[in-house]
């Protein structure tokens, strides 16, 4: 082991240790290794997956981000127009987001690398209770979703609280693409807080909460007044009305005084028997 270290009879020197620290740690960061945790995918249906399988994250269940995990970067994929053919990562380049980004590597194969986001999560409620994912993207529609994320751990860092693991529901929303057509972009809604021991935020009830406007009476059209059916009985009881009121004009015809200058009453002729 002496001469392997004594290699020319010279001592490994603190620079040629830092010169493979940092080669190792380089190998190590664009290096895929087949295994550890599952992926954490959102499907072109806007559909969200994980592992090899594409088991379907159950829709409403709740998964906790882990700060620490959180890495910022680069990927270079292979682009294959061929939406049928696989890409290949061909390599990656990620350190801790405390950590300043990593220079911008050189292509590979011609293939650039582009700006990739990752983060691990575990679910603490639904089917998959204690599942633990990693989530990577480096998509446009998948860093818009990250950042806003990452807006919102922002602002509660900011508060001071020890609250900073992110509950989140897994959910999408489409628009449509000129070249795939309609595809979905990842939203990570924030449902809750909790500190690195798993125990979750309180949330404060309202005691006196706002009430709800009276609902607006609908406009309802005037109501049309319905007329009685006409009876037998109302009939009779017109007719006898109206012969009431030819008697009071007899009467009155009768006894009313004669005009000046009229011509007098004609008699009606008696008739014998």
């Amino acid at each position: 082991m002496s001469n392997i270290v004594k290699s020319g009879g010279r001592a490994l020197s603190e620079q040629m240790a830092k010169g493979l620290l940092a080669g190792i740690t380089d190998s190590r960061s664009s290096t895929p290794i087949v295994g550890g945790r599952p992926l954490l995918r959102l499907l072109r249906d806007g559909e969200w997956v994980f592992g090899q399988a594409d088991d379907p994250v159950q829709q409403g269940s709740e998964w906790a981000v882990n700060p620490l995990s959180i890495m910022h970067g680069y990927s270079c994929w292979t682009n294959n127009p061929d939406p049928k053919v696989k890409n290949t990562l061909l390599g990656e380049v990620m350190v801790p987001i405390m950590e300043h980004k990593p220079i911008l590597p050189e292509p590979i194969n011609g293939f650039p690398f582009k700006e990739q986001r990752a983060f691990e999560l575990k679910c603490v409620l639904g089917d998959d209770e204690g599942v633990e994912v990693t989530y990577k993207t480096s998509s446009v529609g998948g860093m818009r979703g990250v950042d806003n994320f990452l807006a919102e751990l922002q602002k509660q860092i900011m508060t001071g609280t020890t609250n900073l693991v992110a509950i989140v529901q897994l959910e999408a929303s489409p628009y449509e693409h000129s070249s795939y057509g309609r595809i979905y972009n990842p939203i990570l809604n924030v449902v809750g807080w909790a500190d690195m021991d798993g125990n979750r935020e309180e949330v404060e009830e309202p005691t006196d909460p706002t009430p709800l406007p009276p609902k607006k009476a609908s406009a309802k059209a005037p109501v049309k007044k319905v007329m009685a059916p006409i009876t037998k009985a109302a009939t009779k009881a017109v007719e006898a009305e109206e012969e009431a009121e030819d008697e009071v004009e007899e009467t009155v015809a009768a006894t009313a005084p004669q005009r000046q200058g009229a011509a007098p009453r004609r008699q009606r002729p008696s008739v014998s028997a």
